[in-house]
């Protein structure tokens, strides 16, 4: 999983930019950049994650194939992948609301017990998530051929 770090021109790095300045305004990413701050992008070396989480990870990656195929969406199309992007494609593909409701409701269903497995946050499980979501799907396909 990779992350964005901040940079200072002293090169000091920071996984987060500060939550203030000067007590009175708040650092924004524009702001750090026309100070000389600059971004990098460095590879989080995650320790092993427990073969439970992983299970409900391709059991994530598996339901979303599925559903994508019930509603008629190919993901590899998608912006980015997400629950409301898929919502937004199946719509656009004709599905019902009926189908998208129940679709929405079995993945987000599995994504809060991966994030209560996870002992996340969830942008930090989501993260982590999505960042494996090619693995799963590979295997997937794999034990289909």
């Amino acid at each position: 999983m990779k992350r964005k770090i901040y940079i200072e021109p002293n090169g000091q790095r920071h996984a987060f930019l500060p939550a203030i300045w000067n007590n009175t305004s708040p650092i924004t990413e524009a702001f750090a950049l026309s100070q000389g701050w600059t971004i990098a992008e460095e590879e989080i070396i995650e320790p092993g994650l427990p073969e439970t989480l992983l299970d409900k990870e391709r059991a994530f990656a598996e339901e979303l194939l599925r559903s994508a195929g019930i509603l008629n969406v190919d993901l590899a199309s998608l912006p980015e992948i997400n629950i409301a992007s898929l919502k937004a494609a199946a719509v656009a593909s004709g599905a019902t609301e009926e189908s998208i409701g129940k679709v929405a409701t079995a993945l987000m269903a599995l994504c809060f017990d991966i994030q209560a497995e996870s002992g996340l946050t969830w942008a930090e499980t989501w993260q982590g998530l999505k960042s494996r979501l090619p693995e799963h799907f590979a295997a997937l396909q794999a034990q289909g051929d």
